[in-house]
């Protein structure tokens, strides 16, 4: 099917933050208030949205064809490599977190990224 003159659009993947597969609840440390480095302590573990959405597509990336990815939030320092190494050419992203810093993750290398067109 066509969208809005974008052409034939096909599902390749989605993915969602989570902790790798096959992992039991007390594998790996988890949020709660009574640590201040809470974040860190969870974050550092979690394989993100784009990662898992990547590697468990349905199909490969096409060089020729136009892709685009979809993601709630701006794609952090360790995704941006992968997202442009599997081929997609245009990123979505719901906030801006270009240029900050949360926790340990970074978001520098988004603002930066070039032959890949950006859409907030």
């Amino acid at each position: 099917r066509s969208c809005d003159g974008t052409g034939a659009m096909y599902f390749i993947g989605c993915g969602y933050n989570a902790f790798p597969v096959g992992s039991e609840y007390a594998d790996f440390p988890h949020m709660d208030d009574k640590h201040k480095d809470r974040e860190i302590r969870k974050f550092r573990y979690i394989i993100h949205a784009e990662q898992n959405a990547l590697t468990f597509r349905c199909q490969d990336i096409k060089p020729e064809e136009r892709s685009m990815i979809f993601v709630t939030k701006c794609p952090c320092d360790e995704c941006v490599p992968l997202i442009k190494g599997a081929g997609i050419k245009q990123i979505y992203a719901g906030d801006v977190d270009v240029g900050k810093k949360k926790a340990d993750i970074s978001y520098m290398k988004f603002g930066e990224l070039e032959g890949v067109r950006k859409f907030t």
